[in-house]
C-alpha cells in the first residue's frame, strides 16, 4: 500500500495527457446533456461525491449520486434524456456497474466509463472510456486508482467547463502529488496516535468531503479501525455526539478553501468541549500542506488531502499490528 502510494505522482503523470487527449470526444458524448448522474461503490462512490461539487461548481451542470439498485434491483422506468451518467469501476468488471451503464445506455443516457482497464467490460459498453494509467494495483485497499479517478473526473470538468484554466491547474497535480509525499514522518506520527482509540470520525467540509469519506473506509479496511467519514455539515446532525475521550477528530481542511474553514474551526473547538482529541490535516496553520498547492483553487485540494489521508491510515494498520496490503475477508475486486 505504501509503495502504491508513492507511485502516485507518476501515475497522475502518465494518465495527464492521456485524458486531455480526450477532450474534444468528451465534450463531444455530453454536449446535450443537462444533467449529470454518477454511480460507484466503494473507493469509486467516494471518488464519486467528488463530482458532485466539481461539476457544479465548474460546469454550472448539477450532479447527483445515483444509486445502482435503482437499475440493477428495481430495473425502474426512467427517461434520461439529457443526461450524462459517469460509471467508476477500478476495474471495469464489477457486474452490477456494467449492469448499471447498461441500463442508462438503454434509457437514453449518455455514458462515460472511468476504470483502471481499457480491455474490460464496462471500456467496451461506455460511450466513452477514461482509463486510468495508475498501473497495477497489488494492495486490496485503492490508493493511485483512486486518485486517478479524482483526476478524470476533473478532465470531465475540463471539457464541460472552463478547459485551459482548468487543464493549467490539472498539470501541476503531479508536483503537488510529490511534495505530500514528504509529510511521512507527520502523517506517522498521527496514524500512531490514532491507532490508539477503538474508534474514530474523520471529517470535511466542501470539495475535501470526498477525502473524509475516503479515508475513512482506509482505516476500516487496511487498518480495522471503526471510523465514520462524513462532512461536517452532517457531523452536526448528530453523529457530533459520538465524539468524546474513546472517539477523536480526524479534520482535513483545506488553507486554500477559506470559505468552510471556519466551520471546521468550529468542529474542532465542539472536540475539545465534549474532550475529544482532534487531529487536524492542512488547515490555517499551513501545517502538513504542500507549499506547491497553496495558489491553487480550492476545487484542487482533496489531492494534496487524500494523500496525507491515506499515509496515516497505512501507518495506523501497521500500528495495529494488521497488513495494509492484504485486510482481512477482502478481495480486489468486489461484487455486489
Amino acid at each position: 500500500m505504501l509503495s502504491e502510494i508513492r507511485e502516485q505522482p507518476e501515475a497522475l503523470s502518465r494518465t495527464i495527457p492521456k485524458l486531455r487527449a480526450q477532450n474534444s470526444s468528451v465534450k463531444k458524448v455530453a454536449r446535450d446533456c443537462k444533467r449529470i448522474v454518477l454511480f460507484a461503490r466503494g473507493s469509486s462512490d467516494n471518488a464519486a461525491a467528488y463530482g458532485l461539487y466539481t461539476f457544479p461548481a465548474l460546469t454550472g451542470r448539477l450532479a447527483t449520486l445515483g444509486t445502482p439498485s435503482i437499475a440493477t434491483n428495481y430495473r425502474t422506468e426512467i427517461d434520461l434524456a439529457g443526461t450524462l451518467v459517469i460509471v467508476i469501476s477500478q476495474s471495469g468488471q464489477t457486474q452490477e456497474i456494467i449492469e448499471t451503464a447498461q441500463w442508462s445506455k438503454s434509457h437514453g443516457a449518455r455514458v462515460i466509463g472511468i476504470t483502471n482497464f481499457d480491455d474490460s467490460p464496462l471500456a467496451t459498453i461506455a460511450d466513452e472510456v477514461l482509463v486510468t494509467d495508475a498501473g497495477p494495483e497489488r494492495a486490496v485497499p485503492a490508493t493511485k486508482t483512486f486518485l486517478t479517478q479524482l483526476l478524470a473526473i476533473a478532465s470531465i470538468c475540463a471539457a464541460l467547463g472552463d478547459t485551459e484554466g482548468i487543464w493549467k491547474v490539472i498539470e501541476r497535480l503531479p508536483q503537488i502529488t510529490a511534495d505530500s509525499l514528504g509529510y511521512h514522518s507527520a502523517c506517522s506520527q498521527i496514524g500512531s496516535k490514532l491507532a490508539e482509540f477503538p474508534s474514530c470520525i474523520v471529517t470535511s467540509r466542501g470539495f475535501a468531503t470526498t477525502v473524509a469519506l475516503e479515508v475513512a473506509l482506509k482505516l476500516q479496511e487496511a487498518a480495522l479501525l471503526p471510523a465514520l467519514g462524513l462532512s461536517r455539515a452532517d457531523l452536526v446532525h448528530g453523529p457530533a455526539a459520538l465524539l468524546g475521550p474513546n472517539c477523536p477528530a480526524l479534520i482535513f481542511a483545506a488553507p486554500t478553501d477559506p470559505s468552510t474553514a471556519p466551520e471546521l474551526e468550529k468542529i474542532a473547538e465542539r472536540c475539545r468541549v465534549q474532550e475529544a482529541q482532534v487531529f487536524t490535516v492542512g488547515g490555517q496553520n499551513r501545517e502538513m500542506w504542500p507549499r506547491s498547492a497553496d495558489a491553487t483553487p480550492a476545487w484542487i485540494c482533496p489531492f494534496p488531502l487524500v494523500v496525507l489521508g491515506q499515509q496515516i491510515a497505512e501507518a495506523v494498520a501497521v500500528q495495529r499490528g494488521f497488513d495494509p496490503d492484504a485486510p482481512r475477508h477482502l478481495t480486489k475486486v468486489t461484487q455486489t
